[in-house]
């Protein structure tokens, strides 16, 4: 499975050196993992067009037979979905579909757009517990998808490029703490921070720079 992952990472997924070895290491290691000790939390940070969702689709391919249609991948949009529109409905659908299968996924697109009071009934279920509510979530995935700080994440491949360096010479730690400031001095995504990121519950952040 993790080959096939790599290969598809390495011959898709273009111009994004650091995402595609994020990735690989995270997944890999939780799909690895009989036992986790809570779900893997991925943060995904970038403009638009740089390859978030086609990540999501390349993860949800390589663990599940029927990828992104399978009952058991889970998409949320923000702005589109008009079914899930309180915290207790929220709430409700993620028991249910983890109650159906402890391996499930959620993929919840336009963080950055949410509204607060629904991340916030998101953050029980990513957090250490053995069950919520007599459920277990240790064994899901959780994909958050924004565009928040990619303006700090193009700024920094600029002046990479500037220098007249590789971008393959950015690392991660170039941007996180960078990107991490510029999310928190944004109020739009106060609740998504201060929820996920400065309580830790995001165990990977992967960046999406710029396409050339």
């Amino acid at each position: 499975m993790f080959g096939m992952l790599w290969m598809d990472l390495e011959n898709k997924l273009f111009g994004q050196h650091l995402a595609s070895r994020i990735i690989l290491k995270a997944v890999s290691e939780f799909m690895s993992n009989d036992n986790p000790k809570k779900p893997l939390v991925l943060s995904l940070h970038g403009p638009s067009g740089t390859g978030k969702n086609f990540v999501s689709q390349l993860i949800a391919e390589n663990i599940y037979k029927e990828g992104m249609s399978s009952k058991f991948v889970h998409v949320f949009t923000s702005t589109s979905e008009p079914t899930v529109s309180s915290q207790y409905q929220l709430q409700q659908w993620i028991k249910d579909s983890v109650s159906n299968c402890e391996r499930s996924m959620f993929i919840f697109d336009e963080m950055d757009k949410m509204d607060p009071g629904l991340i916030d009934s998101i953050q029980p279920y990513l957090e250490y517990y053995d069950k919520v509510v007599g459920v277990s979530y240790r064994k899901s995935i959780f994909i958050f998808l924004s565009n928040a700080g990619g303006e700090i994440i193009v700024q920094t491949a600029l002046d990479f490029w500037r220098a007249r360096r590789d971008r393959k010479e950015i690392d991660l730690k170039d941007l996180k703490t960078s990107v991490s400031l510029s999310i928190f001095n944004n109020h739009k995504s106060d609740s998504f921070c201060t929820t996920f990121i400065y309580e830790n519950l995001v165990d990977f952040f992967v960046p999406f720079l710029p396409l050339e």
